[in-house]
């Protein structure tokens, strides 16, 4: 494999595997604190991580949807918060 230089590529591949999974937890961890701030969230994961229908092949050749998952997560704690503000008034 040396004459292909395979390692080389490989190790090149897991570091910007490494990288990008760094950068898509970082987006994913973010809270969004309104609606309007889910949105561009969202707009994020779709543009990076694509979307849940794909039939053809899995995103990002199977990296996990981490910022789909925070944009979840994030309307939950919206929702939640809306829900406890009217019942207290």
């Amino acid at each position: 494999m040396e004459e292909i230089e395979y390692e080389t590529a490989h190790n090149a591949w897991a570091a910007a595997r490494k990288v990008y999974h760094d950068a898509q937890m970082s987006l994913a961890k973010v809270r969004a604190l309104n609606f309007d701030e889910i949105a561009l969230k969202a707009t994020a994961a779709m543009a990076f991580e694509r979307g849940f229908g794909d039939k053809d092949r899995r995103p990002l050749r199977v990296q996990n949807q981490m910022v789909a998952f925070g944009v979840a997560w994030d309307a939950v704690l919206l929702a939640a918060e809306a829900s406890e503000k009217a019942a207290n008034h």
